[in-house]
């Protein structure tokens, strides 16, 4: 090559011979000086690049890991929220099998209660039955009562043994008559126990029971007890009713007019009962007589 540029270019003289070969080494370094740069810039790029490179991967590597976290705790978060809802839906079923249960049993206990009741009442219809029965077999009455009181009549042994001798429908007949006749006659009797009854009661409340001297003591009415001040207020009021019972018709008995309380054997004597309930009748002992 060299040849061929000598014979190309003129002789010149060894000054541009020094010259041309300085140029030529000036020209070569400026070249590699460029070929040093292009390569360091290529470099240079290249390192860039890889760096950016690193760069995005690092970024790409930490937004994905991000991203698996990011899922991570979503996931973590709907698994607590349905561990959460599965537990609250287990309460409710469990209280709601608590209320049934509850009722189930409240149920149980009130057809317990309720055959319990009606166990009892069917025990005690067969006692009053069986009691009843016993009474009726023994002719015994039920309450002791006075004859002028009693509504209870019991039948003597023949119309006893005429009700159980009694097969045909002439001596059903015959047989009611009989115990109609019986009552109409018992209650005549009633009515004449009550009389003799009435006046014996009023022959000992005005009479005393005993012969004694009545000492009268004026005490207040303020140092005396509750009770005694009631009783005296009724011992004032009997006599009052006394003496308007002797000063008007000794025949009127308006006074003496059973309560809608008095016994039927009263009722019926009278015939009529008073609508006011007149003061409790007062005995001897009442009276301290």
């Amino acid at each position: 090559m060299l040849e061929l540029y000598r014979q190309a270019v003129p002789l010149v003289q060894p000054q541009s011979t020094a010259a041309i070969k300085t140029l030529g080494t000036i020209r070569r370094k400026k070249k590699e000086a460029d070929a040093s740069a292009r390569r360091a810039r290529k470099q240079n790029m290249e390192m860039a690049r890889a760096f950016s490179s690193s760069v995005a991967m690092i970024s790409r590597h930490v937004h994905n890991e991000e991203m698996r976290n990011h899922h991570t705790n979503e996931l973590d978060k709907q698994i607590a929220r349905v561990d959460e809802a599965r537990q609250w839906s287990q309460l409710h079923e469990a209280h709601c099998k608590a209320i049934e249960q509850d009722a189930r049993e409240q149920r149980t206990r009130d057809v317990r209660s309720m055959k319990t009741l009606a166990e009892e009442e069917l025990r005690f219809a067969r006692d009053f039955r069986a009691l009843r029965e016993e009474a009726v077999r023994r002719n015994k009455p039920l309450f002791t009562m006075s004859s002028s009181t009693s509504t209870i009549i019991p039948a003597p042994p023949e119309i006893l043994a005429a009700r159980a001798a009694a097969k045909t429908q002439e001596d059903r007949k015959r047989l009611a008559r009989v115990e109609r006749e019986h009552a109409e006659h018992m209650r005549s009797l009633q009515l004449l126990d009550y009389v003799y009854d009435r006046k014996r009661m009023l022959d000992e409340a005005n009479q005393p029971r005993a012969n004694s001297a009545l000492v009268e003591v004026d005490v207040a009415d303020e140092e005396l007890p509750a009770d005694r001040i009631v009783q005296l207020a009724g011992d004032e009021l009997w006599r009052q009713i006394i003496q308007q019972q002797e000063q008007g018709c000794p025949d009127n008995l308006t006074l003496f007019m059973p309560p809608s309380n008095s016994p039927p054997a009263a009722l019926r004597y009278f015939g009529v009962s008073q609508p006011v309930s007149l003061p409790a009748f007062s005995s001897a002992v009442d009276r301290n007589l």
